[in-house]
């Protein structure tokens, strides 16, 4: 039977377009199975000494590892994600090389909440009390004399050991207009929207009020600001939204809406800072001295800078979440001259999940001793019927169900450990993981037939345009 030219064609263009598409397919399977999905755990944190100085020096370090379990890659609340039974045990013995007794502030940052867990976070069903009873410290072997302190976290997601540490330090006003007693004007707006924008949005602007930014601060929220220092703002009907004028009180600012959209001053108040911060303090765990200042911090990282000089803080709400602090234990440690004492903190353990599940990644921190670097040794201990597959600074030593590991980190840097562990004794080569040697396999059959058809389809032209010329056409 003889197959023209066209119909030939046809089906070659038919067999590609299913065999470009089973290609494709596998491949984006292939994809999806070795993509990171984007579970991202948390690296414990180290210690902090935060004498502005000091001669004690940590001498050494022992990190106690207890992995029951690997974590999941969601989690509605805490109290799941407490059911994680995998923590760490840092122990630091301190040596006091001075002739006089000393006295050590020790800060503990806590481990921030993993990507996992981000949902109840949002929600905000997180506790703080209930975050804390996952940490602990001792001194001497006893239970150390802790105060839960909060700063804003400088990121969200991990420490900025720097200036986390800083605003945690910090004392005394962090915005001279933003002193407790200084006296706010709220302007109170309200907005109306014709009946044929249902639950659409509208739009109202205003030009930049014109102030005196040494004296007056303010607070509102803007959508667009464009480069003729214009504000904008997308609105619902029905919707109000407050202008706070922080120390002298301006003119109100008058907004103007597009296609029937009205914007009225509804009403005029005084209040004060204080008061205006704390309007929103839901965490009580929290003293109400460090919400203010986390509030301050919260305004602050808001500021904005309008064309011509003029600035403002863009926040719609003074609300703060869990998941944006920081938490700490601070405490003190008692050192005798020419003597050496432990201290010890506790944290829960959320590794980044890797591979779909198929690793987890461990990270702990350097201890943190001011200005001054050393190198202190550190002895690892993971217990675990789990493996240890990789770690880049050494190879641990297993015993049965205890791996051991001694290495070091240098303290005052931003050094860290990492290992990585799964649920089989895989080898690494060179810190890459073992992959499935058939985990491709479908995109390279897809790709042989690809190019099994475009070889015969050559073979075919060819063989047609040779008979061709052998036998021309007849005139």
């Amino acid at each position: 039977m003889k197959i023209k030219t066209k119909s030939f064609l046809r089906i070659f263009a038919v067999f590609l377009a299913a065999v470009v598409g089973a290609f494709a397919l596998s491949g984006a399977v292939s994809a999806f199975a070795s993509a990171d999905p984007n579970s991202r755990g948390s690296p414990v944190n180290g210690l902090c000494i935060t004498n502005e100085i000091s001669p004690a020096v940590i001498s050494s370090a022992d990190y106690h590892f207890t992995v029951e379990d690997f974590p999941l890659t969601y989690y509605d609340t805490l109290a799941d994600l407490a059911l994680c039974k995998s923590s760490v045990t840092a122990g630091y013995n301190i040596y006091n090389p001075t002739r006089s007794d000393i006295t050590l502030n020790i800060a503990y940052p806590f481990i921030k909440l993993p990507s996992y867990a981000y949902n109840s976070t949002y929600q905000n069903d997180y506790k703080v009390s209930a975050l804390s009873a996952l940490h602990s410290a001792t001194v001497g072997g006893k239970e150390a004399e802790v105060e839960l302190r909060a700063t804003l976290s400088v990121y969200y997601d991990y420490l900025d050991l720097y200036d986390d540490l800083a605003r945690l330090m910090q004392s005394g006003e962090r915005n001279a207009l933003f002193a407790p007693t200084t006296p706010v004007t709220c302007y109170s707006y309200s907005v109306t929207l014709p009946d044929s924008y249902g639950t659409r949005y509208g739009e109202i602007e205003a030009p930049f009020p014109s102030f005196d930014s040494s004296v007056t601060a303010l607070i509102f929220p803007a959508h667009r600001l464009d480069e003729n220092a214009n504000l904008g703002l997308s609105v619902l009907n029905g919707q109000s939204f407050n202008v706070y004028a922080v120390g002298q009180a301006i003119d109100p600012i008058s907004w103007s809406g597009e296609d029937g959209v009205v914007c009225t001053l509804a009403g005029q108040s005084q209040t004060t800072v204080y008061d205006l911060f704390m309007s929103e303090y839901a965490l009580s765990e929290i003293s109400q001295s460090d919400w203010f200042n986390i509030v301050c911090d919260y305004v602050e990282r808001s500021r904005r800078t309008v064309a011509g000089g003029g600035e403002f803080y863009n926040i719609e709400s003074l609300s703060v979440g869990l998941g944006d602090l920081q938490l700490w234990y601070t405490y003190q440690v008692q050192i005798p001259a020419g003597g050496t004492v432990q201290t010890a903190v506790k944290s829960p353990v959320w590794p980044d999940i890797r591979d779909e599940g198929e690793f987890y990644d461990y990270t702990f921190n350097a201890p943190y001793v001011g200005d001054n670097d050393y190198s202190v040794p550190v002895n690892i201990t993971v217990n675990s019927t789990h493996f240890v597959n990789y770690c880049p600074v050494g190879e641990f030593t297993r015993d049965g169900d205890e791996y051991t590991l001694s290495t070091s980190v240098m303290a005052g840097r931003d050094d860290s450990i990492s290992f990585i562990m799964s649920d089989t004794n895989a080898p690494f080569v060179d810190g890459i993981p073992p992959r499935d040697p058939y985990e491709n396999l479908g995109a390279y059959i897809a790709l042989g037939l690809i190019i099994a058809g475009v070889v015969a389809a050559a073979v075919f032209l060819i063989v047609r345009a040779v008979k061709k010329r052998k036998n021309p056409p007849q005139q």
